[in-house]
């Protein structure tokens, strides 16, 4: 009995959670500390995000951002947060040569005559003098990531990120919240606008 009840405790926390979250995130979206102007003509359907922040927070967003497309993207807060620092982050793939292994093998060295040629034994073998050891090395290849900042809004003077991408990369949005008092909360806006940068044709009338 004692068992069936702590589950049931568990599963109803998990579910308050849950809704809690969720009635968080939709009253943050329905507050706005930014203007319209801010958001220019841009469409921030799809991957824009809101929550719920206290002061030591920090919270990471992973974006794909696509090729064909204008961006623009800045995070607005609760000015009870204080100086909040939001990243942009590229993640950039490399590869580089390493060496898996190193394998050593004992090779014999044979003896020859003074013209250069095999000395062979009255069996028609070669004749073994000694050895020497040769190495063999193994090459793989190994991936890793790099981080590289493209934007900071504690040093710049721009709101926020503006740019043309011509390929389709991952990025990383990274919102700090400043150290303060632990019971203060205030709402997070991050904003992914996006439209297209190509052109639409124009057709002579005839």
């Amino acid at each position: 009995m004692k068992t069936k009840l702590i589950f049931k405790i568990f599963f109803l926390t998990i579910i308050f959670i849950n809704i809690s979250s969720y009635s968080f995130s939709q009253r943050c979206d329905k507050k706005k500390f930014y203007s319209k102007q801010d958001l220019g003509k841009y469409d921030y359907r799809g991957q824009s995000s809101y929550s719920l922040l206290s002061p030591s927070d920090t919270v990471r967003l992973k974006i794909v951002v696509y090729s064909g497309q204008d961006y623009r993207i800045f995070v607005a807060c609760d000015p009870v947060l204080g100086q909040v620092e939001y990243k942009i982050i590229q993640q950039i793939k490399k590869r580089k040569k390493i060496i898996k292994d190193i394998i050593s093998e004992d090779v014999p060295i044979y003896k020859k005559d003074e013209n250069g040629e095999y000395v062979i034994d009255d069996w028609g073998d070669y004749i073994e003098e000694s050895s020497k050891t040769v190495y063999d090395t193994i090459w793989g290849t190994k991936k890793y990531i790099v981080k590289k900042l493209l934007f900071s809004n504690l040093n710049k003077t721009e709101k926020y990120w503006e740019q043309k991408v011509k390929k389709t990369q991952v990025l990383i949005i990274e919102v700090i919240v400043p150290k303060g008092d632990g019971d203060i909360a205030g709402c997070s806006s991050i904003l992914i606008g996006h439209k297209s940068s190509r052109k639409k044709p124009t057709y002579k009338k005839l």
